[in-house]
């Protein structure tokens, strides 16, 4: 009969695991929503450049009252591209969002655009991300950009919808 039981206690523990699992990811530090995407475009004479954009979700930032009596968020926003560990181009700035009457709703986004001139290159990127009015950690992405626009030959820029 013991084992049974055993085997029933360890049951409900695993259900109970499995329906509090989501509220563990409710409740980490960095509960921000945000959309990176990017578009690479040649405008001669100059060199290529990239395009940064990031989307971010208001309503997943701890909104403060501002001196107008409404609600912002602010998001510490670093995009570096490094290439053979070096630091080729970087930008760090405070994203603030609009100011808002009460909390927003889901899926109020806002956004920031950044451009940086970068050569023919592989390169890897940085985004860095952290809500300014919690003691939140930063959160941290990456991936490799490769840029390579031909000297010689027509090319075509990324489209911009």
């Amino acid at each position: 009969m013991k084992p049974q039981r055993a085997k029933i206690k360890s049951g409900i523990l695993t259900i109970m695991l499995l329906l509090l699992l989501p509220l563990a990811g409710m409740a980490s530090p960095c509960n921000m929503k945000a959309i990176f995407s990017y578009g690479m475009f040649l405008a001669p004479p100059t060199s290529p450049y990239i395009e940064t954009y990031i989307a971010i979700d208001a309503s997943s930032l701890n909104l403060k009252p501002v001196s107008s009596g409404k609600l912002q968020g602010e998001v510490e926003l670093t995009i570096i591209f490094e290439q053979n560990e070096k630091v080729v181009n970087f930008e760090k700035v405070i994203l603030k969002s609009p100011e808002f009457d009460s909390a927003p709703t889901a899926e109020s986004f806002f956004m920031g655009q950044h451009r940086f001139a970068l050569p023919n290159g592989s390169y890897d990127v940085l985004i860095r991300l952290r809500d300014t009015q919690t003691d939140s950690a930063y959160f941290d992405h990456r991936e490799v950009v490769v840029v390579d626009f031909k000297e010689n030959s027509p090319v075509i820029s990324d489209i911009l919808l």
